[in-house]
């Protein structure tokens, strides 16, 4: 039901995002600069609605606490009782290794059976090396951290670009960003250069991003957070037949 209940949160967030898309301009003026494929834009964008920010968490919220539930239901199914310190464990190292030299997997209070264990630490942030904050997982527990003491987002935009020079062309070219369509999570344009003798033309998309109050500013929410969404619930069917 965690898990239902964040799809629906996951849901609510996309519509939100498509009526921020909808609202985004069709003329953006613009320059790009040729050295580092970097778009400045001059207009004024629109800010996403904190709805989305607000959705976003709890969509994070179920998605984490729904591990939680596994883990105590993994303890129950080993005969054991979980308590409030029970938990799922996402870690960025590995435990310390024993007498032995070996490492033992993450612990769950109350006790887990060893086929639980092994593959809660082959899902490990850890499993990176030092990766780890690129890991769903990591990526999940730092959000949902960040979300219970200050929203998620604050409004910014994310522009990716693409672009093909037909000419020996380095410094900055100025012109207009055409909006011609849109994806369920980007807004898309066409670049065309003030001078129409500059062989340029390239293509951006318009994005709901994380802002720099998050752990992953820059990254596409909806990107981000379909991935996420992805690996946890891949986690939890495979933990689930064990």
């Amino acid at each position: 039901m965690k898990l239902d209940r964040a799809e629906e949160h996951f849901s609510a967030l996309q519509n939100a995002v498509v009526e921020y898309i909808k609202v985004c301009p069709s003329k953006i003026h613009c320059e790009l600069d040729m050295s580092t494929g970097t778009w400045y834009v001059f207009d004024k964008l629109p800010q996403p609605s904190l709805t989305i920010a607000v959705l976003a968490g709890d969509f994070i919220h179920n998605l984490r606490s729904s591990l939680d539930h596994l883990a105590g239901e993994l303890v129950r199914r080993s005969g054991g009782t979980p308590g409030l310190d029970t938990h799922f464990p996402i870690l960025k190292v590995r435990p310390t290794a024993n007498a032995a030299g070996t490492s033992s997997p993450p612990h769950v209070a109350g006790g887990v059976s060893d086929a639980v264990l092994v593959e809660l630490d082959r899902i490990q942030p850890y499993q990176f090396g030092d990766a780890y904050e690129g890991h769903p997982l990591w990526i999940l527990n730092r959000l949902w951290n960040t979300d219970k003491h200050s929203l998620l987002l604050t409004g910014p935009v994310w522009l990716t670009n693409s672009y093909v020079a037909q000419d020996a062309i380095s410094g900055g070219i100025r012109g207009h960003l055409q909006r011609w369509g849109a994806t369920g999570d980007a807004s898309e344009y066409s670049f065309t250069p003030d001078d129409g003798a500059v062989g340029v033309s390239g293509n951006a998309s318009l994005q709901v991003s994380f802002s720099e109050g998050t752990p992953y500013p820059g990254r596409g929410v909806m990107e981000t957070l379909s991935w996420v969404n992805e690996e946890t619930r891949a986690a939890v069917d495979q933990l689930s037949t064990l």
